[in-house]
């Protein structure tokens, strides 16, 4: 798979995530609790996973740091809502 397809196949797949969001979401403007937060749990796990012994020997720190940064990038992608202050509701 050539480089452009992949980025066509990304772009595809972002289009039908936003269809599929947009088809289910009520009020986009509310915004959401951070305990929804797709991105919050995320980086939460994976700032704790990063001293994990098992973790450490597997991938090596720098590898790591740009694992997150790719996740965050695609999260970020797909955020939708923003959040709406700290709330637990």
């Amino acid at each position: 798979m050539t480089t452009w397809q992949e980025f066509k196949l990304a772009l595809g797949l972002r289009r039908v995530w936003t269809d599929a969001e947009e088809a289910g979401m009520a009020d986009a403007t509310a915004g959401k609790s951070i305990l929804a937060s797709k991105t919050f749990w995320a980086n939460l796990l994976g700032g704790l996973a990063m001293f994990a012994p098992q973790v450490q020997a597997v991938v090596p720190p720098q590898y790591y740091a740009l694992g997150m940064g790719a996740l965050n990038i695609v999260l970020r992608l797909l955020t939708k809502q923003p959040i709406s202050g700290i709330t637990v509701s």
